[in-house]
């Protein structure tokens, strides 16, 4: 019993991301509605990392990847980015246009910042779940 009980904890535990009960929203949708997330822990879907520089990152959403239109992007706080992450962008995700290596989930806080829009906050505090490795 006590064997079964751990085998379910260890289940539990690591189905939940690592970054704890954050709330998932797509990155349109987060476009649309991020004002509705300041200051609570939230996981942004998908979008692509380019422009990169030390301090802020431009997420670009492509709500169609077939057409590779942006709509707008999120901005990321590069001073209190994981070192990891803004490492890892630096290197890989400068330029324009959409990198392969560059696609991503953000999880972090959104707060209202000096670059975000009114509707879509910047990000801070973040960490970036690279989807093409």
């Amino acid at each position: 019993m006590k064997r079964l009980f751990i085998a379910l904890a260890l289940a539990v535990c690591c189905a939940v991301p690592c970054w704890g009960n954050d709330v998932g929203i797509s990155s349109l949708d987060y476009l649309v509605d991020g004002k509705n997330y300041i200051d609570k822990p939230t996981t942004i879907n998908r979008c692509n990392v380019h422009n990169a520089a030390s301090s802020f990152l431009s997420c670009y959403v492509y709500p169609n990847i077939d057409t590779l239109t942006n709509v707008g992007n999120i901005i990321i706080d590069g001073d209190t980015l994981r070192r990891d992450d803004l490492r890892k962008a630096l290197n890989m995700c400068f330029g324009s246009g959409v990198i392969d290596k560059c696609w991503v989930n953000i999880s972090g806080t959104p707060f209202k910042g000096t670059w975000g829009g009114p509707n879509s906050p910047e990000i801070r505090n973040a960490q970036l779940q690279w989807l093409n490795p």
